[in-house]
C-alpha cells in the first residue's frame, strides 16, 4: 500500500500539471477556432487535430517549482529529538491506509477502464453485425464495397480500413448519388480518420472528466464530416445544394442513433448533427476556403505553445528532501549506534553468568512474575557496560533494574571490528522464571526461557547482514538513519524463525524495520548452544541504517 500510495502521489504532481496546462492550451484552440469560424473545416480540423496531439504528448520539460507540493519543507537542522519531525513527513507520504490521492487514482484508473471497455464493446458489436454483410463489385482494386441489412449510413470502421459498408437500400440510390456517397467515405480512408478518431478514444479515456475535452472531440468530429463532404463535392463535380439533398435523403431513413456507430466513420451518425453540415455546404461561398496568413499563424502559434505548456516537476520538487541525520548530528552518546561490528560483546562466564547474579525482584517473586527482559547496553572498548536502556520489560515490578544490576555485575569482552574493540549498543536478554535456583538448568526451563552460554552468531559475523541490508528507498529520500534491534528466535538448527521488533526507527513507517528482518533472514546463522549442545533461543539483533556521506 506504500507503494502504491508513492505511485498516486506521482500520478497527482505529473497529470494534475498536465490538466492544468492542457485546459490552458484549449482554451486557446477554442479561441483561434472563434476567430477561424468561418474558415475552410479542414483548417480548422488541422486545429482540433493539434488539441488531441497535445492532450496525449506527456509533460517533456523538467520545471523547478510545483504547484502541487505534497508537503511542507522541513526543517534544516535534524537532531535526534527532532528525528519524529522527518517520520511525521514519511508518514504522510507512506500510509499505510489508501490515501485520499490513492481513492482518487483508483477511480480515475477505474473510469478510463471503463470507457475503454465500452469503445472496444461498441466496435465489437459493430464488427459482429457485419459478418453477414455481402460483397459488391467494384471499381476500386484497393477498396471493398459490402452491403448489409444492419446499417442506415455507409461507413467505414478500423484505424486503417480497407472496406467500405452500405446499406442494403444502397441500389435504390442515383448512380451519381452513389458515387458521391462513396467519395466521402473514401476521404476519410484517405485522410487516415480512423487513426484519429483512435486517438479521439485514448483522449476521452483519459480525461473522461473534462468538459473541455469532451467538448473538442464534437468539434473534431463536425469538422471531419465537413472536410470529407467539400472532398466528395469537389471529386463528384455537384453542386453543394445537391449533396445536401443526398445527405437528408439517408437521414430520413434513420429511425434510432446506434451506439455503436462510435467507432466507426459514417457518413451520417445522428440526425440532429446534419443541421450544421447543410449549413456550412450552403454558405461554403463565402467562406475563406483556403489558407490565409492569418490560419498559418494561429496554427504556428499553437504549436509553438505546446513547448511551454509541457514542463513538469522534476522528481526532486516532488517530494522534499528531509535533512540527512548523521552522527554529527545527534549527541554523543547516541552516537554508538552507527558502529558495526563483526563479533558482538560476550559475557566472560557465557550468558548464563547473568542468569547466576540475577536476583528475583521481591515483588515479582510474589506476584509470580516470570518472563524476559531485554536490556540495551552500551558496553565501550575495555568492556565496561556504560549506558543502558530497556527494550522489552515485565512492568513496574523490579525486573527492569534487576536486570540492569545482573548484566553490570559481570566482567564482559567488548565487541570487535576488523579485529579492535569498539564501543557498541547491544540488546541483552535476561530471563525471570520460579524457582530461581535451578534457572541455569535448561531442561527445567520452558522453551521461551531458554538460556545459553554462547548466542547465536552469523556465519561470517553480524558485518554480513549489514552487507545484505536493503536501504528502503522511502527513508533514503527521507534521509533516516538509527538503528532497529528485531528480537529473533532462532532454533536449534540455526533458522530464523520468528521475529519481533523491539525497536524501530520514528513511526516504523518508512520500511527499515521490514529491511532488518529480511536482512536478517538472508544470512545462516550458527545456533546458540548451552553446555555445548544447540538451543533455541531468543536475541536481540540491532540493525545499523546508515546512509553514504555521498548521499
Amino acid at each position: 500500500m506504500i507503494f502504491f500510495n508513492q505511485i498516486a502521489e506521482a500520478w497527482a504532481s505529473y497529470f494534475g500539471m498536465a490538466i492544468l496546462q492542457n485546459t490552458i492550451f484549449l482554451v486557446l484552440v477554442y479561441f483561434v477556432l472563434h476567430l477561424l469560424r468561418k474558415a475552410d473545416a479542414r483548417i480548422k480540423y488541422m486545429i482540433g487535430v493539434l488539441g488531441i496531439i497535445k492532450l496525449l504528448l506527456p509533460p517533456f520539460i523538467p520545471g523547478h517549482f510545483s504547484l502541487f507540493s505534497i508537503t511542507e519543507p522541513v526543517a534544516q537542522s535534524v537532531t535526534v529529538e527532532r528525528l519524529v519531525s522527518i517520520e511525521t513527513v514519511v508518514q504522510e507520504i507512506s500510509m499505510t491506509r489508501p490515501s485520499a490521492t490513492a481513492i482518487l487514482f483508483m477511480i480515475w484508473v477505474g473510469s478510463a477502464a471503463l470507457y475503454l471497455i465500452i469503445s472496444s464493446l461498441s466496435s465489437f458489436l459493430l464488427r459482429l453485425s457485419l459478418e453477414s454483410a455481402k460483397k459488391l463489385p467494384t471499381r476500386d482494386s484497393l477498396i471493398d464495397l459490402y452491403v448489409s441489412k444492419n446499417i442506415f449510413s455507409p461507413l467505414s470502421m478500423g484505424m486503417f480500413p480497407n472496406r467500405i459498408y452500405v446499406p442494403d437500400y444502397w441500389n435504390a440510390i442515383t448512380e451519381k448519388g452513389r458515387k458521391v456517397l462513396l467519395q466521402h467515405e473514401l476521404a476519410h480512408i484517405e485522410r487516415k480518420d480512423g487513426f484519429v478518431q483512435f486517438l479521439q478514444t485514448v483522449v476521452q479515456a483519459l480525461y473522461f472528466f473534462h468538459p473541455f475535452v469532451w467538448l473538442l472531440n464534437e468539434r473534431i468530429n463536425e469538422y471531419r464530416e465537413m472536410a470529407c463532404d467539400d472532398y466528395a463535392i469537389e471529386k463528384s463535380s455537384i453542386s453543394p445544394g445537391d449533396y445536401s439533398r443526398y445527405l437528408i435523403d439517408i437521414a430520413e431513413k434513420i429511425t434510432d442513433p446506434q451506439w455503436s456507430y462510435i467507432s466507426a466513420s459514417a457518413l451520417i451518425k445522428q440526425k440532429h448533427k446534419l443541421l450544421n453540415r447543410v449549413t456550412y455546404q450552403l454558405q461554403e461561398e463565402s467562406m475563406q476556403k483556403r489558407s490565409t496568413f492569418k490560419t498559418r499563424a494561429a496554427l504556428l502559434i499553437l504549436a509553438l505553445l505546446i513547448l511551454p505548456l509541457s514542463w513538469y516537476c522534476s522528481q526532486e520538487n516532488k517530494i522534499p528532501q528531509a535533512p540527512k541525520v548523521t552522527a554529527q548530528d545527534i549527541p554523543s552518546k547516541e552516537a554508538d549506534i552507527f558502529t558495526p561490528f563483526d563479533k558482538p560483546p560476550e559475557p566472560i562466564g557465557g550468558f548464563t553468568a547473568i542468569q547466576k547474579n540475577l536476583i528475583y525482584p521481591e515483588i515479582a517473586l510474589k506476584a509470580g512474575i516470570e518472563g524476559r527482559v531485554i536490556i540495551n547496553c552500551l558496553i565501550d572498548e575495555k568492556g565496561s557496560v556504560v549506558d543502558t536502556n530497556v527494550l522489552m520489560s515485565l512492568g513496574n515490578n523490579g525486573c527492569d533494574e534487576a536486570a540492569i544490576k545482573a548484566i553490570k555485575a559481570i566482567d564482559w569482552k567488548p565487541a570487535t571490528q576488523k579485529g579492535k574493540p569498539v564501543k557498541v549498543w547491544i540488546g541483552i536478554p535476561v530471563v525471570f522464571k520460579l524457582d530461581n535456583e535451578n534457572t541455569t538448568d535448561t531442561k527445567k526451563l520452558e522453551k521461551n526461557f531458554a538460556t545459553y552460554d554462547v548466542p547465536p552468531q552469523p556465519i561470517g559475523g553480524f558485518t554480513v547482514i549489514q552487507k545484505n541490508l536493503i536501504y528502503p528507498e522511502l527513508a533514503r529520500k527521507a534521509g533516516i538513519e538509527g538503528r532497529v534491534v528485531i528480537n529473533c528466535l532462532i532454533d536449534e538448527n540455526g533458522q530464523v524463525v520468528d521475529t519481533k521488533i523491539l525497536q524501530g526507527i520514528g513511526s516504523g513507517n518508512n520500511g527499515c524495520d521490514q529491511a532488518a528482518i529480511a536482512a536478517i533472514k538472508s544470512v545462516s546463522w550458527k545456533p546458540a548452544t548451552q553446555r555445548d549442545k544447540p538451543v533455541k533461543v531468543w536475541i536481540g539483533i540491532p540493525i545499523v541504517f546508515k546512509l553514504d556521506e555521498k548521499e
